[in-house]
């Protein structure tokens, strides 16, 4: 197993190293089936995760269509440093980067094809990321895939928690898998 410290110290951005580590064991685990969806990557540490996860558990041809408008507080926006990030750790032949909306998202891949959601809720938005997230897993996520949410550190754990298990819930497709600090992991079950 690769060490994600090695670019956890390295590369800016909300994904804990508990997450980062739980992303590299889901990438490890994702099947070459479909795409892996990682969604609000911001400086990339979610998605160096699971690009590097997928070549540890020898899937040499995946891909991860990496979502983020790249917007920052500052104006600057994250897209170059993303870039950077992607190729220092040589993971940029992997990723589809989409700078666009979760609208460009759910256009972007047939009904039931991705194997693998990861997403990273802000916690200004959490609420209405969750929504659009639930959404889009519905309509994408192929049976037998696997949805990651990730809460952002500030997010109360408690609203998390109760909206996850209210939009991920088994009338709507889903079972939990597991939950842990900071993430809740589903599975596609219909």
């Amino acid at each position: 197993m690769i060490d994600t410290s090695v670019f956890f110290n390295h590369v800016g951005g909300s994904t804990s190293k508990v997450q980062c580590d739980l992303l590299f064991e889901l990438g490890k685990q994702a099947s070459d089936e479909g795409p892996i969806l990682d969604l609000n990557c911001n400086y990339g540490r979610s998605t160096i995760s699971l690009c590097l996860g997928m070549a540890d558990g020898g899937n040499r041809n995946g891909k991860v269509v990496a979502w983020d408008p790249h917007r920052s507080e500052a104006g600057t926006g994250t897209l170059i440093s993303f870039i950077t990030n992607l190729t220092r750790y040589s993971v940029q032949g992997r990723v589809i980067p989409v700078i666009q909306t979760h609208r460009t998202v759910l256009e972007l891949f047939n009904k039931r094809s991705v194997s693998l959601i990861a997403a990273q809720m802000p916690p200004n938005l959490m609420h209405d990321s969750l929504v659009s997230i639930a959404k889009t897993s519905s309509h994408i996520l192929r049976k037998g895939g696997v949805v990651a949410v990730l809460k952002s550190m500030g997010a109360s754990a408690d609203v998390f928690t109760v909206l996850c298990s209210t939009l991920f819930s088994s009338e709507l497709g889903f079972e939990e898998e597991s939950r842990g600090d900071g993430y809740q992991i589903y599975n596609r079950i219909s």
